[in-house]
């Protein structure tokens, strides 16, 4: 079983690592192979999507694989209603991402003393989101708000905003160093990260490196400017 977190400390792994990986699937070996790749490239914060008619059952059997990963902390993403969060906390989540603001779900987190992040596209949904309690929010489509000068923009008046960019975000140096410094506190990558070409050749090896690469890229931006 996964180690319980607070989650305060499940936002200080967030922010230390500055890296979450989202990923779906509907076969359970091709979801374990590509946590086994990630893990080895250096993630230790995941997040599987609820975009597919099986995802449950295929979290089920990836949790039960995370449970061998020392420090891995598996998350739930595209959850919409209280009764999703309820079927992936129990299926051994330990985070939730929303793509948008459901305060039912808020309060099912707050009753739970859950982990939680929406998705906003506003200022006025980011302060929404602080007042139900939210514990980051992901911008998101973060490349159509306007690229990380939207986060630079809001941080100004609101330096309080703790905020995930996806969508838009492409793991080069450049980019990452974008976000990072706009106050990014993590990033998270997905379609641009688990690609059709090296899901389909099954090319676990590289998508590992392609990983470690963004890994270090990371860690070596928070070292300068964080």
């Amino acid at each position: 079983m996964a180690k319980s977190l607070s989650r305060q400390e499940i936002f200080e792994e967030i922010f230390r690592h500055g890296f979450l990986p989202l990923f779906n699937s509907d076969e359970p070996a091709e979801a374990v192979a590509v946590l086994e790749a990630a893990y080895r490239g250096g993630v230790r914060v995941f997040e599987f999507t609820n975009r597919s008619p099986h995802a449950l059952e295929v979290f089920r059997e990836l949790a039960a694989h995370a449970a061998s990963l020392p420090g891995l902390l598996l998350g739930a993403g595209t959850i919409s209603d209280p009764g999703m969060a309820e079927s992936f906390i129990r299926a051994g989540a330990q985070f939730l991402v929303l793509p948008m603001i459901r305060p039912q779900v808020a309060e099912y987190c707050r009753m739970q003393n859950l982990f939680w992040m929406p998705g906003c596209g506003t200022l006025t949904e980011i302060a929404q989101a602080r007042d139900l309690g939210a514990d980051m929010v992901k911008i998101f489509p973060a490349e159509l708000l306007g690229g990380y000068r939207f986060l630079e923009a809001i941080r100004a008046p609101c330096p309080w905003v703790r905020a995930m960019p996806t969508g838009g975000v492409d793991g080069t140096p450049e980019n990452l160093g974008g976000w990072f410094r706009a106050g990014a506190v993590c990033v998270g990558m997905g379609s641009r990260l688990f690609t059709r070409q090296i899901l389909e050749d099954r090319d676990y090896d590289q998508l590992s490196a392609n990983i470690s690469t963004i890994v270090r890229t990371i860690r070596d931006i928070k070292s300068v400017n964080l």
